[in-house]
């Protein structure tokens, strides 16, 4: 009877995917899986067992998967990645899929062939997108860092509902009562999470009252919106959540262009933490996002599940975050 990778699979437990990428030398080094694929094989006969050589490296190539766009998000995100990948023996390449949309199901798919592992960041994908990717694939390295609803796929985001919760704490700690938010786009699962995070902290308290909520999108446009908003309303004397630092940029500056003074009469926190927030006056205080732990800790799974040794499915793995306290916020008692 002729070895096929079913027989080893159902000798090791391991599914055919991984025996595969051990017997076609894509799972290198000396991992669990590796030791156990390759003596079962030996055992059961397997014909091309001589021909197969394992160096000791745990050198993996990592497509990552995107769109690329200008502007400081993206300059740090790929930064953050690009850092983590020197701590590592896994080697990272940037993607641009702008160019074909027509066929990017396809297109991703023929990329494993040239990738140990696959890390998406395509915020505009859904459950099918993922599904089919994942049909297509089967068990191959890939993971995600644009969480959704239900995903099928294992994803690494940052814990944006701490991200609000700590905000909301910060306000109370400086003794404001009113607060707001201006939301980020209700489609992205993540700007409900830290919209969450946000309001349920501010409607638990005793303290904190919240007295005026604004529908974003992350743009500067609707930080500008935003403030017009708040002017009409008459509000002053608040502390706002701004969702993303770009809103909070363009609410800022619409703000002082006005003569309102920040933050005697207008507090406000961001998001992301980006450079520009120690640059820009006044500093914008900020929920911070490693990049670089981000990228550490996707590569550590997609390493992992090269290995062998993590074949999940639509797990979430939440990367803390913290507060950069900036003047923006800090309330002259």
């Amino acid at each position: 009877m002729r070895v096929k990778l079913e027989h080893i699979a159902a000798k090791t437990g391991y599914s055919i995917a991984t025996v595969s990428r051990v017997l076609t030398g894509k799972a290198v080094g000396r991992s669990s899986s590796v030791k156990v694929i390759l003596r079962a094989a030996e055992e059961l006969g397997y014909p091309y067992i001589e021909k197969i050589k394992y160096p000791d490296s745990q050198h993996l190539t990592i497509g990552f998967i995107t769109e690329l766009f200008e502007g400081e998000f993206y300059s740090s995100l790929f930064k953050g990645f690009y850092q983590a990948s020197l701590k590592t023996d896994s080697e990272v390449f940037f993607i641009d899929v702008a160019k074909r949309k027509e066929s990017i199901i396809e297109y991703i798919t023929n990329l494993t062939r040239h990738y140990s592992g696959i890390c998406l960041f395509l915020p505009e994908f859904e459950k099918d997108d993922y599904q089919k990717i994942l049909n297509a694939i089967g068990n191959y390295p890939v993971i995600s860092l644009a969480p959704i609803i239900n995903s099928v796929i294992d994803t690494v985001t940052f814990d944006a509902y701490l991200g609000g919760h700590l905000v909301a704490k910060h306000f109370e700690e400086l003794g404001y009562t009113d607060v707001g938010i201006i939301t980020g786009p209700s489609n992205k699962v993540e700007a409900l999470y830290r919209k969450n995070g946000f309001l349920d902290y501010a409607t638990t308290s005793k303290n904190l009252n919240c007295v005026w909520e604004y529908n974003g999108d992350y743009s500067v446009e609707s930080g500008y919106q935003a403030y017009n908003d708040l002017k009409d309303r008459h509000q002053s004397k608040i502390a706002i959540f701004g969702s993303n630092d770009q809103t909070c940029f363009g609410f800022i500056k619409k703000a002082i262009l006005d003569g309102r003074k920040i933050p005697d009469e207008i507090a406000i926190v961001g998001y992301d933490d980006l450079p520009f927030c120690k640059l820009f006056l006044p500093e914008l205080t900020s929920v911070n996002t490693n990049f670089y732990e981000l990228g550490k800790v996707s590569i550590r799974l997609l390493e992992k599940k090269f290995q062998g040794q993590n074949d999940s499915h639509g797990h979430i793995n939440l990367v803390p975050v913290s507060l950069s306290v900036r003047t923006s916020s800090q309330r002259k008692r």
